[in-house]
């Protein structure tokens, strides 16, 4: 019996994945498909990937970005998907099929990762249709073929793992499960700055949730989310704490008043390709009426059988509270509540809501004992979906429009530094320029974190560095440290400084603040220590 378990989940396995690839075939023609967002994603990549190449590590500073003025935009945006496209790119793809190879992955993942978890609870044919319920949930399809969200993805991608490896912990305990969930909450930390926000005090409750009911210490739970906190510090630290430095919160404060859908379009709205999700032919962050009804039914399902407890319950509170972040209803919190403008859509939160009604509608099919119905669900899925496969068109360039894109990547100028009047929007006549005194320049060479050069000046002369400035440059002048100066009102918030009579030989450098270090020790001490534990327990086994 134990072989036939073992063997109907690698067919459910790869049958899920078969399903899932078929609707990739609008990723199939050249070029990738017209987003909100894939042309930025792929811009980023390739900053990140210049970024690697000019010795950044990890990379924060996109210098070619804002018409080659520079911009930190690298530090607040989640990494993972810009360092995978970059690796690929260096193996070989170019920017836009290593950006399709992601977003197939993470499409196809996300089911995948989702019954690996669920078939820990539910019977393999429950864990399968629930599985399919998450995979072809609307909400994944927006951020694929509409948003162009690979970061989004990928988190929803990811996120079963890491319930995964709590609930293994809790049936199994093993070091090397809260080693491996460590990695995977790391990796959610990475992959998405909302989506891991969303989850992390859903998979605190979860497990808080689970171990009480089985009289187990939360301990280990609480010690792997620690590890994977830690690993991932070097990005999450300076993302908060140099947030200060930034135009976010001027530029994001309001915007959610205007990203409230309504009821009625969560159950079903037209599938559109717009930005506004209340315009004729926006977005439709949908739950879908298929999902809808069963998420209805788990819930009655149990109720009418009186086993409301554990986790039914849970699920049912997590559904009904992100279901009401994602309504007007909930407004006045949003505008009282700062951290909830971060994110910064309402309808994001319908992600949460279709994870949390997917589990719900696995104790409706928990009680279905035919086959036959579990297939006919799968197959009504599948055929809802289709029209939900498709897109607006196709862009294909070269890898040169990528790597000379001229703005930021940032629609919103949340990145904008708070020494600046906003992006830039034009390029500046010359890299360096000399706005007083007399002087000549040579010998100049700049890649995106360093410009070196030298300076024949007659008199006391000042320099002006085309660069926005941010934390962490400096400027020396035969190797000593001078002041910069960026609240020129003539330049603002580019760096200028004064060099003194004589041959000078002068660099601007981007350098890692206290704070980045204290980030990057924190993240190397503690994937050294998993290193070394899981070494330990090699040897000792």
């Amino acid at each position: 019996m134990r072989k036939n378990f073992l063997s109907n989940r690698i067919i459910l396995f790869i049958l899920l994945i078969v399903i899932h690839s078929l609707f990739l075939l609008p990723l199939l023609p050249p070029g990738v498909p017209h987003t909100h967002d894939n042309e930025v994603n792929i811009v980023r990549t390739a900053a990140y990937y210049q970024a690697f190449i000019d010795g950044q590590f990890p990379p924060r500073w996109a210098g070619n970005l804002n018409y080659g003025y520079g911009t930190p935009v690298l530090i607040f945006f989640y990494p993972l998907p810009g360092y995978i496209g970059s690796f690929l790119h260096m193996i070989g793809f170019s920017f836009q099929n290593a950006y399709k190879i992601i977003l197939a992955t993470a499409f196809v993942g996300a089911p995948v990762t989702f019954f690996l978890w669920s078939s820990l609870r539910w019977k393999p044919s429950v864990a399968f249709i629930i599985s399919i319920l998450y995979g072809l949930a609307p909400y994944h399809f927006l951020n694929m073929y509409v948003r162009g969200d690979i970061g989004e993805l990928a988190g929803y991608a990811i996120a079963p793992l890491v319930f995964w490896a709590v609930e293994k912990y809790l049936h199994k305990p093993s070091f090397t499960t809260v080693i491996t969930g460590s990695i995977f909450y790391g990796l959610l930390v990475l992959a998405h700055n909302v989506v891991s926000l969303l989850f992390s005090p859903i998979i605190l409750g979860y497990a808080l949730w689970k171990y009480h009911q089985n009289h187990k210490s939360f301990a280990p739970v609480f010690f792997m989310l620690a590890l994977g906190l830690g690993m991932s510090a070097f990005f999450w630290m300076p993302s908060l704490f140099e947030l200060r430095y930034t135009n976010s919160t001027f530029f994001f404060g309001s915007i959610y008043r205007e990203h409230f859908p309504s009821l009625i379009k969560l159950v079903y709205a037209p599938w559109g390709f717009g930005p506004d999700v209340n315009k004729v032919g926006g977005l439709s962050p949908q739950l879908g009426p298929l999902l809808t009804l069963l998420t209805i039914l788990g819930m009655v399902s149990a109720w009418r059988t009186h086993r409301v407890k554990n986790l039914h319950a849970f699920w049912t509170i997590i559904f009904f509270v992100s279901l009401f972040f994602v309504l007007p209803i909930s407004a006045p919190i949003w505008q009282q509540v700062s951290l909830l403008k971060k994110f910064p859509f309402p309808w994001r939160f319908v992600g949460v809501t279709t994870f949390a009604g997917v589990l719900l509608a696995g104790f409706f099919f928990e009680k279905i004992k035919s086959r036959t119905i579990i297939f006919v669900f799968a197959l009504l899925a599948i055929v809802l979906s289709v029209t939900m496969a498709r897109v607006q068109g196709y862009l294909n360039v070269p890898d040169s429009y990528y790597q000379n894109y001229p703005a930021t990547t940032d629609y919103h100028g949340a990145t904008s530094t708070i020494w600046t009047a906003g992006f830039a929007s034009s390029f500046p006549k010359q890299p360096i320029e000399i706005i007083s005194g007399t002087a000549t320049i040579s010998d100049y060479t700049r890649s995106t974190t360093r410009h070196t050069f030298t300076v024949h000046a007659q008199n006391q002369t000042t320099i002006l560095d085309n660069t926005f400035y941010y934390i962490g440059w400096k400027t020396s002048i035969d190797g000593k440290n001078v002041p910069i100066q960026f609240q020129d009102p003539n330049h603002r918030g580019l760096i200028t400084f004064i060099v003194p009579p004589g041959e000078h030989s002068v660099t601007v450098a981007f350098t890692e603040t206290k704070v980045r270090i204290l980030a990057n020790a924190i993240s190397l001490l503690f994937l050294g220590f998993v290193i070394v534990l899981l070494i330990r327990r090699r040897l000792t086994r």
